[in-house]
């Protein structure tokens, strides 16, 4: 009987997208992992080509960005090897015809769909290698013959499908309807689940009578296949309604969960609203924000921002103490600071929702100023209470090594907080390309990161290029990881991707991968005059799993320590 360890640690290893024998790995083209799942889409096409398709593989990427699923969009037939559709958790035929893969392509795609990938097919997917039976037993069915487009009803037979969850019973929208060779129910049998029906008697044209599939989708030979016939058109791709129906479709076959929940609200509405557009700002001084939160409950939207060399303004600056700030849709890049809550203020009651604040930096012009030293940080708040962040960006700039102020290079992070009470972080990247932290928790109570990533150590330069902890944590209580990512190159030193600092308590790891890409580099650091309260469970270190702890980590002895991937602090 297998352990308990072992089948959590398989768990853990299906969350993140890499069975045993190497399949769904998730990972780009370079090889880097993340735990939002990874879709193909393959559009190529040796016969009718429509002219949707490219509004269909823009909308299934939004469609990713939205959902937390990540989209590579291809026409290359070369892209069907065994090694790379390992890559992905489902491939897409998008409005595919004709034959478009040669025999050693369908035996790898056949390969893939056996070792559990998964199939979603759109529209003229059943136009598709007509003289490859296996494929046509994976669609469903194969096409026959349309009528003009035209609007339709749509019944939906199962309520309770990914793909349908949110259609009415009644579906009314215009495409053009496939008349099929075969009943898909006749093609695979009694597996068949079919999700919608077309009512014949609600247009003209329709050749297959009272019982007409319109979507469907089935377990075939360890995998899964899903399909739609909508999708002829331009306008389907905009149609919300449809839209989710992709998406759910394409979910279900790659057997992974949407990221469909509502964006946080703030507790009450805004005061006042500032819709911010499209701008490049120059000049300013330290301080000066592109954004100034003066008055309470304010909301930021929907803005885009560049800041040339010869900027030193901030991008969202806090004056004094507020409370009730919504900042949505917001990306500005080359800010001193990104979001700056200086020492003194404080800001309660934030949310922070699909906002980008990169390639923050320091001042390229004019002589050094003391006021900026401290710059360059993806965020800097002194004190806070109840923050929201989500699905956001925060960076530092990847810097010149010829940069005369390579100096000031020292005190970048991609996140500094201090005193803040009550923070949660979800679907968030956090990215320093310097030789400091890439975030720093001080005195903060009471935060969750969840399917957060922190990355760092892409450049080595100069001065500070020797300490780098990932997060460094000091005098913090009840701080948890959930299915995050660290992924930290190595400097020199002493580099870990978790320092943890004198006075925490209770510091949780759950489902975490540690990436430190050297193997004198620790996963977590621990000053050993401290008294730490940690537990980390099903947590990976490069490539392996770390066994669960839960205790006082002073307690354990160095070798202990080694043994697990943990150093303790060292000090010259």
């Amino acid at each position: 009987m297998k352990s308990a360890r072992y089948h959590a640690c398989m768990h853990w290893m299906i969350l993140a997208g890499l069975l045993i024998g190497g399949e769904f790995q998730d990972a780009d083209a370079n090889g880097v992992r993340s735990r939002d799942p990874l879709v193909l889409v393959f559009s190529r096409t040796l016969g009718f080509r429509h002219d949707s398709i490219e509004a269909g593989a823009q909308a299934i990427k939004e469609l990713g960005e939205e959902m937390a699923f990540r989209v590579e969009a291809t026409e290359e037939a070369g892209q069907f090897t065994a090694e790379n559709l390992a890559r992905f958790r489902a491939v897409v035929f998008l409005n595919t015809t004709g034959d478009v893969l040669d025999d050693e392509q369908q035996a790898a795609f056949e390969a893939y769909i056996r070792k559990g990938g998964g199939f979603a097919g759109v529209h003229s997917a059943t136009d598709t290698e007509y003289d490859w039976a296996w494929y046509g037993t994976l669609v469903g069915a194969r096409f026959l013959s349309h009528p003009e487009v035209q609007p339709a009803t749509a019944r939906v037979i199962e309520a309770d499908h990914a793909s349908t969850k949110h259609l009415p019973q009644q579906w009314k929208r215009s495409d053009e309807w496939y008349n099929f060779q075969q009943n898909p129910r006749n093609v695979v049998g009694d597996g068949l689940q079919v999700l919608i029906e077309l009512d014949e008697q609600s247009y003209r044209g329709g050749t297959m009578g009272m019982d007409h599939p319109l979507a469907w989708c089935h377990e075939f030979e360890g995998g899964r296949s899903w399909y739609t016939a909508g999708g002829h058109t331009k306008e389907s791709f905009s149609d919300p309604r449809f839209r989710k129906h992709l998406a759910g479709g394409i979910a279900w076959a790659g057997q992974f969960e949407l990221d469909d929940a509502p964006p946080p609200a703030p507790a009450r509405p805004p005061l006042k609203t500032v819709k911010l557009g499209r701008k490049v700002t120059t000049g300013g001084h330290a301080w000066e924000g592109v954004l100034t939160v003066d008055s309470d409950h304010l909301m930021f939207h929907d803005g885009e921002v560049t800041m040339p060399a010869d900027s030193v303004k901030e991008g969202l600056v806090v004056d004094g103490s507020r409370t009730g700030v919504l900042v949505r849709n917001i990306n500005v890049t080359g800010a001193g600071n990104g979001i700056v809550v200086q020492n003194g203020s404080s800001l309660n009651d934030v949310i922070i929702d699909r906002c980008r604040f990169v390639e923050c930096r320091t001042p390229q012009d004019g002589a050094p100023d003391p006021l900026l030293g401290s710059r360059g940080y993806g965020m800097f708040v002194s004190a806070g209470r109840n923050w929201t962040i989500h699905r956001s960006e925060f960076t530092t700039k990847v810097r010149d090594p010829a940069d005369p102020y390579q100096r000031d290079i020292s005190v970048q992070y991609a996140a500094r907080l201090g005193e803040v009470i009550g923070l949660n972080v979800d679907r968030t990247r956090f990215v320093s390309h310097v030789g400091k932290p890439c975030v720093w928790l001080m005195f903060v109570r009471n935060a969750t990161f969840k399917r957060t990533t922190f990355e760092g150590g892409s450049l080595k330069i100069g001065v500070g290029a020797t300490d780098i902890e990932g997060v460094n944590i000091g005098a913090c209580e009840n701080i948890t990881f959930v299915d995050c990512r660290f992924e930290f190159g190595v400097f020199g030193g002493w580099p870990a991707s978790i320092l943890l600092q004198p006075g925490c308590r209770n510091i949780r790891l759950e489902n975490c991968d540690f990436n430190t890409h050297a193997d004198a580099a620790w996963w977590l650091e621990v000053d050993r005059s401290g008294v730490f309260e940690v537990t980390w469970k099903n947590c990976m270190w490069n490539g392996r799993l770390i066994e669960d702890y839960t205790g006082v980590r002073s307690e354990l002895s160095p070798n202990e320590m080694k043994a697990s991937g943990v150093g303790p602090a060292v000090t010259e």
